[in-house]
């Protein structure tokens, strides 16, 4: 089985297994008597477990290089305290049952780690040919549980056995038929850096040759900080072969202040918090709304999630096209004007009329694939070759959060103003904001550049370098005066 054909059927099964529990989880709280106020409040708890809980697993699937294991364990756990949910004594106490959630999410690691996975199997290549598999397992197993749910005697229930029923099969297609992804050993990264630096090194020759003499004092210079380079790659060799797993791992864990002085990074996290805040009203209070003021059944709310991922599909599809032509950050443009554009159309949508919210998904592949497309790359254009993992994780991480903030302030809204239309109407005018503030205010590299002066300088820098100055070691031809430097990057 090739690599490509492995990473999607990887999507195919791991999405499946979390369709029954993920898709109806809140028809079955609802059942249950909860109110949407401590479904949010569920939610919440459980997206800020997955916030500590993500960069943990991150960390130990780049430690251990063994992302298949880390993934098959996620869902092995995640499945066992499934069953703790069944108990009629958890429902009934809800601090009992917020603290089950909190474990339970915290074990929960299973999307991000497949990604990962998928990432390190295709190389990097065609994400969005791949990732779109995911969008068609997610919409056919949320119809078709929805559809066996509303047939079947057991009712609501069956979400369990479903869910168990999946995972299993999951584990097992994992073991025998999923190969493991070659993680570049940090040796390797280290001989590719210096290729690149002798390919600059070797440019920069034929420039001054080019160029005669009136440029020989830069050049030089040029050619000094080339040295310094090359002496930082052949320190950082030694000490790879010398050190021990331990330093490793500390190494690993002094490279996370890339994501905290980087100021492009702190504003991509700012815009995916308060986007993901906004979009927790169609992951939460929709479904809410749904079973308590459309008293729709679970195959129409299964056909949502169908619909919905229609437009996933040609998104993916064609996502190396859209991100070559829209670039970052008017993907994002369009993915907040898609999803306030949305929110007002259920602003308006009639309680008698339930299918038109069918109708309305079909925005989602604007609202959330031209979206996270879009921050995949950014995530991984900007994160050093060790941290691959760890950077997937982190943007989950900001993404959960702001789903978990947003999920319990809706629901609140929900059922303090006894309206969702209140609720919709705000996070459409919300959105609409976040969309002018980041046409205007986010100061983004191209992604092309960022990508050839990441591979080339990002990682060569040493640790004191990413604390000092983090500008000039991301976008360096930004402040760069000497433009036969940025040139030469621009060539490589």
């Amino acid at each position: 089985m090739s690599a490509v054909v492995a990473a999607k059927i990887l999507m195919i099964i791991t999405t499946a297994s979390a369709v029954p529990w993920g898709r109806f989880s809140t028809a079955y709280f609802v059942s249950k008597g909860i109110s949407a106020t401590q479904i949010g409040t569920l939610r919440l708890v459980g997206f800020f477990a997955k916030a500590f809980a993500y960069p943990i697993w991150g960390l130990i699937s780049d430690y251990t290089q063994n992302v298949k294991f880390t993934l098959i364990s996620s869902i092995f756990l995640c499945g066992l305290s499934l069953i703790l949910l069944r108990s009629e004594y958890v429902l009934n106490t809800f601090a009992l049952l917020i603290f089950i959630k909190f474990i339970r999410s915290g074990l929960n690691a299973v999307w991000p780690l497949t990604e990962s996975m998928a990432l390190l199997l295709i190389k990097g290549k065609g994400y969005g040919q791949t990732r779109m598999y995911c969008a068609i397992s997610w919409g056919l197993c949320s119809f078709l549980v929805g559809y066996i749910i509303d047939r079947s005697s057991y009712g609501i229930n069956l979400v369990f056995y479903l869910t168990w029923f999946i995972m299993f099969l999951d584990i097992i297609i994992l073991i025998v038929f999923i190969p493991s992804p070659e993680q570049q050993p940090q040796e390797e990264e280290e001989e590719e850096e210096k290729k690149n630096m002798n390919k600059i090194v070797e440019l920069q020759k034929e420039e001054e040759k080019k160029g005669g003499n009136a440029n020989n004092e830069d050049n030089s210079s040029s050619n000094n900080n080339n040295k310094n380079h090359n002496n930082n790659n052949n320190n950082n060799e030694n000490n790879i072969i010398n050190n021990d797993g331990n330093s490793s791992f500390a190494s690993t864990l002094s490279n996370m202040k890339i994501f905290f002085c980087n100021k492009d990074l702190q504003q991509f996290y700012f815009i995916l918090l308060i986007y993901g805040f906004c979009f927790s009203l169609v992951e939460s209070l929709l479904f809410i709304i749904l079973e308590k003021e459309y008293h729709a059944s679970k195959t129409i709310q299964g056909l949502c999630i169908f619909i919905s991922v229609l437009f996933e599909i040609p998104v993916f599809h064609y996502s190396d096209y859209l991100l070559e032509t829209y670039k970052v950050k008017k993907m994002f443009v369009i993915a907040h004007s898609a999803c306030a554009l949305r929110l007002f159309l259920y602003f308006l949508t009639p309680l008698q009329y339930p299918y038109m919210i069918v109708f309305i998904q079909l925005l989602h592949g604007f609202c959330f694939a031209v979206m996270w497309v879009a921050a995949v790359r950014y995530a991984k254009l900007n994160a050093p070759k060790t941290l691959q993992n760890t950077s997937q994780t982190f943007m989950s991480n900001v993404w959960v959060v702001g789903n978990g903030l947003g999920s319990f302030f809706w629901t609140f809204s929900y059922d303090y103003f006894q309206s969702f239309r209140i609720c919709y109407i705000s996070g459409c005018f919300i959105l609409i904001g976040l969309s002018y503030y980041t046409f205007n205010y986010w100061d983004i590299v191209d992604d092309d550049e960022r990508k050839k002066n990441n591979n080339v300088f990002l990682n060569n820098t040493n640790n004191d370098g990413y604390g000092n100055d983090m500008e000039g070691a991301v976008g360096g031809s930004r402040n760069n005066n000497n433009n036969d430097g940025v040139e030469l990057r621009r060539r490589i």
